[in-house]
């Protein structure tokens, strides 16, 4: 609506409406220069600078230099400091980022691998479903029935066939991995493998 169109009888709502107009104007300008003035402060308040390949916050290079008056976003390459430049960390499942030392004033990350837990026990069918899956099934129970002393035979059989789940650190389990020829690291895997199943 523009001024012209209001109609000359309506002086009060005239006078309203062009209050109306100057606080909304006067409110669309104050938030506009608040969005600039906080984003250029947020990022002034976030900058970093680099010496000797390590980096500084400003509060830090405020206590080292304490007499000297510096604000964010100066230049400080009088004292030997240079802006630090942001990059974006980069993204690789099953790791967590790091930051490394600068290069080139260049913000660098690491990329950290997450170590998946040990898994040290699991069920019967957890760990049958993934042997016959690797085609192992029939291998520990051939190697089981070779065992020359009739105890230890029937002990693993006994280990093999009756338990509720397997230990990763059992004696008997550790035999039979022994006897596949197995390595703990090996042992670990099938574990961590077979708890996802």
């Amino acid at each position: 609506m523009i001024w012209r169109d209001i109609p000359p009888n309506q002086n009060y709502n005239q006078k309203k409406y062009l209050i109306f107009l100057i606080k909304f104007y006067t409110l669309t300008i104050l938030l506009l220069i608040y969005k600039n003035t906080r984003n250029s402060l947020i990022k002034r308040i976030k900058m970093r600078y680099v010496k000797n390949d390590t980096i500084y916050s400003i509060h830090e290079i405020r206590n080292l230099y304490p007499n000297i008056s510096m604000n964010e976003g100066n230049d400080l390459s009088h004292l030997g400091f240079t802006e630090l430049i942001e990059t974006q960390p980069p993204q690789k499942e099953g790791h967590y980022v790091v930051e490394d030392k600068p290069v080139n004033n260049t913000q660098t990350w690491k990329l950290v691998k997450i170590e998946e837990p040990i898994i040290d026990v699991i069920t019967i069918r957890q760990a049958r479903e993934l042997l016959i899956e690797l085609d192992l099934f029939d291998a520990i129970e051939d190697a089981i029935n070779q065992i020359q002393d009739p105890k230890e035979k029937r002990k693993l059989l006994n280990y093999w066939e009756y338990s509720d789940s397997f230990n990763l650190n059992h004696p008997q389990l550790l035999d039979i991995a022994a006897i596949i020829d197995l390595t703990q690291d090996q042992l670990i895997t099938l574990f961590r493998n077979a708890s996802k199943l």
